[in-house]
């Protein structure tokens, strides 16, 4: 099994400390997997021709991007949250390690669905021939699969820097607990800017 090969190498690399570092692997991975679901990034593109009809209706922009965010998020997140879940349970990482997995995945996740967004709002492509355009060639899905990949990258880079600040494998729980908690506010700040900026954007269209 995958499990048992993956152990012995981790142990090596972190000096027996393989099971502790395995959950921020586990989300980073879940990133990994988020940027392969940009679900809401072509979501207003996809509008076309008939965008005037959502812009007819007594709703604000910033209603119909929250519209987009929810449904990404339903579609998306409970999914990755019982993926996390299945392999802390199958890794056996601890129960606390596996609900801040599970946490830090849903936080990718709902990032995914931001950012998705907020490209989209930079990068509007509604003159489009028929639907691959985008979704496959749209400028919005290709900065949120390699915006997403980055940002997994620095997760599991930041969670790595405040277990070295805290003095090693011992306290990687804080670690992971200070790195979710930063990116709480690193979604709100960024569900800000698309509700702020995006929605004004969006009645412009």
């Amino acid at each position: 099994m995958l499990k048992d090969k993956l152990e012995p190498v981790l142990s090596q690399m972190f000096e027996g400390n393989a099971r502790k570092m395995l959950p921020v692997f586990i989300t980073g991975a879940m990133g990994l997997l988020a940027s392969m679901t940009p679900i809401s990034a072509p979501s207003v593109s996809l509008e076309g021709k008939h965008i005037w009809i959502l812009r007819s209706m007594p709703i604000s922009g910033a209603d119909v991007l929250r519209a987009k965010l929810r449904f990404h998020c339903i579609a998306s997140v409970p999914v990755a949250c019982v993926g996390a879940l299945v392999l802390g349970i199958v890794y056996r990482i601890g129960w606390f390690e596996t609900i801040f997995a599970v946490i830090g995945t849903a936080l990718l996740f709902v990032l995914t669905g931001i950012l998705g967004l907020v490209f989209n709002m930079c990068f509007p492509r509604l003159d489009w021939p028929n639907e691959a355009g985008p979704c496959k060639q749209s400028m919005a899905v290709f900065f949120s699969i390699f915006g997403m990949m980055f940002v997994s990258v620095v997760y599991v880079g930041l969670y790595f820097g405040f277990t070295a600040l805290l003095g090693g494998a011992k306290n990687s729980l804080l670690a992971f607990s200070i790195v979710n908690v930063l990116f709480i506010f690193i979604n709100y700040l960024f569900y800000l800017l698309m509700v702020k900026w995006g929605g004004k954007k969006f009645e412009t269209l």
